[in-house]
């Protein structure tokens, strides 16, 4: 390289036309573009322009502490989108990978750990699908999504120890062999289960305590308001949270009723 090349490169004009006020008209050029591929389930073309994106945003020149912050947030959509659609793609190591970036300067980002929890579920495992989806329950203790994933789980749970039994029951020819196996793996069962029990009361614990401060908060405003005697929750709660429910209703003098899928908090004269 001569020394008119390394003036060009280092031309302040140059690095002007790739400032942050000038680059960003283009990245949302590419952002609606690659919003309406994904509208219509082209997840790829979406793909494609989201990345396009990120790569233009990582090139940009930043002149100040606000152009960055600028920066940062855009490129966490951008990976968060990119996350969405290698999900749609079955791409999920690398939906882990965007979702894992957004986390390293959001720990609580909310779409990133649910994703996380699909993708590993997807990917087959299972205990850290398990850790994710507690960790967004802690984040949003109401999302019903991360209800219905748990529900997900659960159930491909249950099809991947009835697949292994079946494979299991076919290696295993005689009676003796069998019924030798079916002892080994009662008591792995009662191990795993033993261990997971103590891992799920531990995490329970964590979210049932946000829970209800949550709730006490909600209930403690509702009964202080003047305005009104009756607010009604949606009821996607499980039996636990809402014995909480109930708990926390009963302290504030409120009756508790379930009508049509929706919670009716009424406050008692």
């Amino acid at each position: 390289v001569n020394q008119d090349d390394e003036d060009a490169t280092n031309d302040p004009d140059d690095n002007e036309h790739r400032s942050w006020t000038r680059i960003f008209s283009k990245l949302e050029v590419l952002h609606k573009e690659a919003n309406d591929f994904f509208k219509h389930n082209h997840y790829g073309k979406a793909l494609g322009r989201y990345g396009k994106a990120l790569r233009l945003a990582e090139k940009t020149s930043l002149f100040s502490g606000e152009d960055e912050q600028q920066m940062n947030e855009f490129c966490v959509k951008m990976f968060l989108n990119v996350g969405l659609c290698s999900l749609k793609l079955k791409k999920y190591k690398y939906a882990i990978s965007m979702c894992e970036r957004v986390l390293s300067v959001q720990p609580n980002n909310l779409k990133a750990t649910f994703r996380l929890g699909q993708a590993y579920r997807h990917s087959g495992d299972f205990n850290k699908s398990k850790k994710f989806l507690i960790h967004a329950k802690t984040i949003a203790p109401l999302n019903s999504d991360i209800c219905d994933e748990f529900v997900s789980l659960s159930r491909d749970i249950q099809k991947y120890e009835k697949s292994m039994k079946e494979m299991c029951k076919s290696m295993l020819n005689t009676p003796v062999d069998r019924f030798l196996f079916f002892c080994f793996y009662l008591e792995q069962k009662a191990t795993k289960i033993n261990e997971e029990c103590t891992s799920l009361r531990t995490d329970l614990s964590e979210i049932n305590e946000n829970l209800l401060n949550m709730f006490d908060e909600k209930f403690k405003a509702f009964s202080e308001d003047p305005t009104t005697d009756k607010i009604v929750l949606p009821n996607f709660y499980l039996a636990t949270e809402l014995s909480l429910l109930e708990k926390v209703a009963n302290k504030y003098n409120m009756s508790v009723t379930h009508k049509n899928n929706r919670i009716v908090l009424q406050k008692k004269n």
